[in-house]
């Protein structure tokens, strides 16, 4: 009686206890040329709207291995006293062994104008939560469908190429997901 009364209270407590949590980190890098597209609605009227987007290579830092494709697409851009604002909209499609699933993440983005370091980089760009309740996440599908949580957005980009009519972009961004159910 002794051994399942044990059995009844280990079981019961191990299950109660349990949340998953999952924390992804990625980096989107290299050149890119943006177009025009239809991303999830950020005006509030359920309709999609439109946004600069530019389509790279997804790598999981952790595996150092390409594990999927980015979108990373720019609305709502504003120029600011020291930099520009924008709306970010990140869509991970992840393709890796049986973490296969869609994640879109959505965030306030700071681009500002790199004050020193590689002669390469002409913009640091960032996006952080206010805290880790924060939900970043708009949709999340297959293995990642009903994860939630914060996005955090560290990044310089080249954009000493971008003109209105060849909008070029070489990214070096990682992005940290915090996730959980």
């Amino acid at each position: 009686m002794k051994n399942f009364l044990f059995i009844l209270i280990f079981f019961g407590t191990s299950f109660a206890a349990s949340a998953y949590e999952i924390k992804l980190v990625y980096q989107l890098k290299g050149k890119a040329v943006g177009e025009m597209r239809k991303i999830p609605d950020y005006t509030g009227d359920g309709k999609r709207d439109m946004a600069l987007c530019f389509d790279l290579d997804l790598i999981d830092l952790k595996r150092d291995r390409i594990v999927g494709t980015a979108t990373d697409c720019l609305a709502k851009i504003k120029s600011k006293k020291h930099g520009v604002k924008l709306l970010g909209t990140t869509i991970f499609k992840i393709k890796y062994g049986w973490r296969r699933g869609k994640i879109i993440s959505r965030g306030v983005t700071s681009v500002s104008i790199k004050t020193g370091g590689s002669p390469t980089i002409s913009h640091v760009t960032g996006s952080i939560p206010k805290d880790d309740g924060v939900n970043s996440i708009i949709k999340a599908t297959g293995f990642f469908r009903g994860l939630k949580g914060p996005v955090r957005l560290s990044g310089a980009v080249d954009m000493s190429n971008m003109t209105p009519d060849h909008p070029e972009i070489d990214f070096d961004c990682i992005f940290v997901l915090k996730l959980s159910d």
